[in-house]
């Protein structure tokens, strides 16, 4: 993957977790009143694709 990529992944990566902890939400709790993803790919991209 390009350095870029990279770069722009971590930004997007860092702003959806900032938006469940602005919602003071456990990851479980953001996912199911949300209901759009599963709990592991929401993890995955809060941290990035890993």
């Amino acid at each position: 993957m390009q350095q870029i990529d990279k770069e722009n992944l971590q930004k997007l990566s860092k702003k959806i977790k900032e938006l469940r902890l602005k919602q003071s939400k456990s990851l479980n709790q953001f996912v199911f009143a949300n209901g759009y993803l599963t709990t592991a790919t929401w993890s995955r991209l809060e941290n990035g694709g890993k």
